[in-house]
């Protein structure tokens, strides 16, 4: 079974900056850091079948308009930019939890994969990314070969 190598650029940036900021911090304090932005980070489900592989991310709140998606070479980059409100819709909070993060995440597609034919579609809160397979590489039916 081919799979995704998937990087969380979040991740890794907050376990390596808690790390710099605060080296003296017991690793249960810092793992909190990373939990927090893995946190921001969407959830992902990767689904493969004879005829594609199929990305879901969870990013309930957004507008199509928030995602960039970039194809590079067998490089797939999902991002969405943060969403502030602007200082006309200033409110005055005693507490504020929910707000979109800005995240990124980048995928190596394998070989198998028809990178003119990678679509997108944004509904009730999930991406959901189609990347197809070559048809040369699809897994073929037994067929029978004739004895001559």
């Amino acid at each position: 079974m081919l799979k995704f190598s998937a990087q969380n650029n979040n991740d890794s940036y907050a376990v390596s900056l808690s790390d710099l900021l605060f080296p003296e911090f017991p690793a249960s304090v810092k793992t909190g850091f990373a939990r927090q932005a893995e946190s921001a980070a969407p959830k992902i489900n990767i689904k493969e079948n004879d005829d594609a592989f199929l990305l879901e991310l969870a990013v309930p709140g957004r507008k199509k308009e928030d995602f960039n998606i970039v194809l590079d070479q067998a490089l797939l980059t999902i991002s969405a930019g943060s969403q502030e409100e602007s200082a006309s819709e200033e409110k005055h909070y005693q507490k504020r939890e929910f707000f979109n993060r800005q995240f990124s995440k980048v995928f190596e597609l394998p070989e198998s994969a028809d990178t003119e034919k990678v679509s997108a579609q944004y509904l009730q809160g999930v991406l959901s990314i189609r990347v197809p397979k070559r048809e040369e590489l699809k897994p073929q039916p037994p067929r029978d070969i004739p004895v001559k």
